[in-house]
């Protein structure tokens, strides 16, 4: 319960709002509005929340679009609304107050958009190599691309990342959750394309604070030695993804081989021992932290031991 909360009134309403599962941000901005509406019915109108009439509520709402947006004033208005409902069903009012009162109009305002030139201006801030340059870009570019709200993307997991589908998964407004697709709008010009083996010459790609391997250890022969320079070259983090290893899997890599092998293509799958690949990464000084399983893919994720 929330210390700042005196009146038994809006204890009770918090009691009731907590046992509805709404979110903690929710709760604290319902008390905030419902804490200002008795202030000024206490100080103006010489009343309490409990006792307010229409016209009371109505010289509140009135009052408080003068100092603040219509939007705020319709979210109070919900806010007392609740209340009010809240109250009746409690027995607690015969009528709620603000039956027939209907909410502020809100004016239609258009959102700014960011000009080309201050996005421009915002990804050179983030320009860089280092770990937090590439974090702040990568969020930058999933809020162009997926339209997530703030606290959507800052409370995103690892887990919430579905690289299969390619969709974050995040809990919304109202705690609804919604998928989200995400690609590759605005990023092509930030890649760098290379051709590269990587377990063969090690030594041509620089260190990165965190190797992404998605759908490359299942098409290479050499998984240890693949992974252990991959390990080599990660400073902080390594994930990578993998199949099953299981009777299935292998007679479906069995079979594509088999296809393959006549097409004079020397590409082949592989579906390797899951312990053995994570036992090569700590033997390179790194532990694991994450670990994802879905119908196809497996995702593991690792961290440098510090």
């Amino acid at each position: 319960m929330d210390p700042a909360v005196p009146n038994p009134l809006l204890r009770s309403f918090e009691r009731h709002l907590r046992a509805e599962n709404r979110s903690a941000q929710t709760v604290a901005t319902y008390l905030i509005a419902l804490r200002q509406a008795e202030t000024f019915l206490a100080a103006t109108r010489g009343t309490t929340l409990a006792a307010a009439g229409r016209a009371d509520l109505e010289a509140y709402l009135g009052d408080l679009l003068t100092r603040r947006a219509a939007a705020t004033a319709a979210t109070y208005y919900k806010v007392l609304k609740l209340l009010y409902q809240w109250l009746e069903d409690e027995d607690e009012l015969p009528a709620s107050p603000m039956a027939k009162m209907r909410p502020p109009i809100i004016p239609d305002q258009p959102v700014p958009v960011i000009p080309d030139d201050g996005l421009r201006r915002l990804l050179a801030a983030c320009a860089g190599k280092g770990f937090e340059a590439r974090r702040d870009t990568a969020m930058i570019m999933l809020l162009l691309d997926t339209g997530a709200r703030r606290a959507e993307l800052v409370d995103l997991k690892l887990a919430h990342v579905d690289l299969d589908l390619d969709v974050l998964l995040v809990l919304g407004k109202g705690r609804r959750e919604r998928a989200l697709p995400f690609g590759q709008a605005g990023v092509q010009e930030r890649l760098d394309w290379r051709i590269h083996d990587l377990a063969q010459d090690p030594g041509a790609v620089a260190p990165a604070d965190l190797v992404v391997l998605h759908r490359v250890v299942c098409c290479y022969p050499d998984y240890e030695r693949l992974l252990g320079a991959a390990a080599d070259r990660a400073r902080r983090a390594l994930v990578f993804s993998y199949p099953p290893r299981n009777p299935l899997s292998r007679a479906f890599y069995g079979v594509f081989n088999l296809v393959m092998r006549p097409t004079g293509s020397g590409f082949r799958g592989f579906a390797g021992p899951p312990g053995a690949m994570l036992a090569v990464l700590e033997d390179h000084g790194l532990r694991p932290t994450f670990q994802r399983r879905s119908r196809i893919w497996q995702v593991a994720g690792l961290e440098r031991a510090a």
